[in-house]
């Protein structure tokens, strides 16, 4: 991918060095790691004294979805396995969000079905492996499943603002993951 670059301070922090960038190059084992021909990278790769260069503008804009990816391989190890189950938990909150959504206007079952179109969709598996593009689905469906519940249902106005706080908590959280979120303000 393209964007593997992107996670390079992912990689930093569980090296202990904090959200900052490095030359892969300068590293041994990252380039190759980054590049798919390794499948995995140990923090003791990285020298003690590593010199660090400027963030690239995308990973400041990123920074929340670096944040999870940092998380998610301090619990697993950084490997791209690991990515696996992040994109899986994404592919599952998307699906979730698709249900509520069917779910304000039909009946459980066809809800259910609705879901399961989506899960089977060749493009959601098109899309899935890009983590940097697919990381923003359940952040979008959320937003959609809010606004939803705004325009069919009438809300009285604590739960309005119950649900626009939530709303602009999905869109935050989620303009860090990725900045197209900010075609909904």
């Amino acid at each position: 991918s393209l964007t593997n670059d992107l996670f390079i301070p992912a990689i930093m922090m569980n090296a202990g060095e904090g959200f900052c960038n490095v030359d892969p190059n300068s590293i041994p084992g990252m380039r190759a790691f980054l590049d798919f021909q390794s499948d995995s990278f140990e923090v003791h790769q990285v020298p003690s004294e590593v010199e660090t260069t400027v963030l690239h503008p995308y990973q400041e804009f990123h920074r929340y979805l670096i944040y999870t990816v940092a998380a998610t391989w301090r619990l697993w190890g950084i490997t791209w396995d690991s990515i696996k189950l992040l994109l899986l938990a994404y592919l599952f909150l998307s699906c979730l969000a698709i249900y509520g959504i069917c779910r304000l206007g039909m009946n459980p079952l066809l809800a259910l079905a609705a879901a399961l179109v989506f899960i089977f969709t060749p493009a959601v598996y098109t899309t899935l492996p890009i983590l940097r593009d697919f990381a923003k689905a359940p952040f979008i469906l959320g937003v959609v499943f809010i606004l939803g519940h705004l325009v069919f249902k009438k809300n009285p106005p604590y739960r309005f603002l119950l649900y626009t706080f939530a709303a602009g908590l999905l869109l935050g959280i989620g303009m860090g993951i990725r900045r197209d979120m900010m075609v909904f303000l």
